[in-house]
């Protein structure tokens, strides 16, 4: 049984959450916090602030106002519960913070609870992958004549997605008020807010080109699809390690770190001390190690210090006595070299987009006293080298970080 602490519980949403909560298996509310907790009668204690909780609690669904996340995040920290951010309007600051404590605790966090609009950012960015520069972009959103902020953070969260597809390049033009006399710049992605009504929620994404459009649409009926999104994203982050997670978790299905294996063994490593950092310097030695017909595989430089740098490197074992034949003939060249190392390689789509990775792999090596030599990596990828001895040891280990 999961048990749900509602920040927010009053609120309309609050209220939705709950109802959605009683009606999902397996799921029960323990408690509320709300600024105003006697406005309503509940089937479960509402207080007034985090401090005053006394339930034990496994997952917080926050539906309240963004003034309220310093406290939350004290409270899920200092308690180490998991927390959905439901809440729309967070400043950049916010997002910093969130950031920070999602190395401490599981948090989950979309400008969109709704699965449904979080499908339609994904089509967005394939259809700027797909359509490229050709098409004008132009997104439109439509809310209550209540809602405080504009433009919503669903349309910023769209725009965000395509612009990563242009590597940032896009400009955010908000309406066309400020450029009522300028023609539409290729780079702009424009950004229409609408208010009024009870509208509950529309985000129209149009890509206009030559003789045609292309319209990516989603309307919301009701809060409930907030609600039940809130509620699967409580499901799928009880129990997980700390990290930020998002609705792409959920729709992708994959795992942050999906496997981990050998990629070069019987490998030796070789660390170049006290180097000149002098690029000139720094190509004859590894123009003459390539003189010698030998292959490097991963290279490590440590930060200059005193007009000198370390660089390490990794070479199959078999090639060591040719790199130090050819070492030794650099004149003052001081270096150092073992034999015995293996490169493991970690891998997920979701390290590209998950905080803590690194920390955690460093974790778990460190539990059983694992030293590394040299490590690289990419959005998706970290390959580290380490003595061979401790490869049983090291998969194991990073297999439990992870869950693989």
């Amino acid at each position: 049984m999961i048990k749900v602490l509602i920040s927010g519980a009053n609120g309309k949403m609050g209220q939705t959450v709950a109802a959605c909560v009683s009606e999902t298996e397996n799921m029960v509310v323990v408690a509320g916090v709300d600024k105003m907790p006697d406005i309503r009668e509940n089937p479960f204690p509402v207080y007034g602030d985090f401090s005053h909780v006394v339930e034990a609690v496994d997952v917080i669904i926050d539906f309240s106002r963004p003034d309220a996340l310093h406290g939350l995040l004290e409270f899920a920290q200092s308690r180490q519960i998991p927390a959905v951010l439901a809440t729309t309007g967070y400043s950049a600051n916010d997002k910093m913070m969130i950031v920070k404590y999602a190395g401490h605790i599981p948090l989950f966090f979309s400008a969109n609870m709704s699965l449904g609009v979080n499908l339609q950012m994904e089509l967005c960015k394939m259809a700027s992958e797909f359509l490229g520069e050709k098409f004008d972009i132009e997104i439109i959103e439509k809310h209550h004549n209540q809602k405080v902020d504009a433009p919503s953070g669903t349309a910023l969260a769209i725009a965000d997605k395509i612009n990563g597809v242009f590597s940032g390049e896009k400009e955010y033009i908000y309406g066309r008020t400020p450029k009522v006399r300028a023609k539409r710049d290729p780079r702009e992605i424009g950004i229409h807010a609408v208010r009024g009504g009870t509208v509950v929620g529309d985000h129209d994404v149009l890509f206009l080109g030559n003789d045609e459009i292309i319209e990516v649409h989603h309307r919301a009926l009701s809060k409930q699809i907030f609600a039940e999104g809130a509620v699967r994203a409580a499901q799928f982050i009880a129990g997980r390690s700390a990290g930020l997670y998002s609705m792409e978790d959920i729709i992708s299905g994959k795992k942050i770190v999906s496997s981990i294996y050998a990629e070069e063994e019987n490998n030796a490593i070789v660390t170049l001390i006290n180097v000149p950092h002098d690029p000139a310097y720094i190509a004859n030695v590894f123009d003459i190690i390539a003189h010698n017909s030998i292959n490097i595989d991963t290279i490590s430089q440590a930060y200059p210090q005193n007009g000198t740098v370390d660089i390490t490197f990794s070479v199959a074992s078999p090639a060591l006595d040719a790199v130090k034949a050819a070492l030794d003939t650099v004149d003052g060249l001081e270096y150092k070299a073992i034999s015995g190392i293996t490169t493991l390689v970690i891998e997920g789509d979701g390290m590209a987009r998950q905080y803590g990775v690194a920390s955690k792999l460093f974790s778990a090596l460190a539990a059983d006293r694992i030293k590394t030599y040299i490590i690289t990596n990419s959005h998706t990828r970290i390959s580290f080298c380490l003595q061979s001895t401790d490869v049983t040891k090291a998969i194991k280990a990073v297999t439990q970080a992870f869950d693989l």
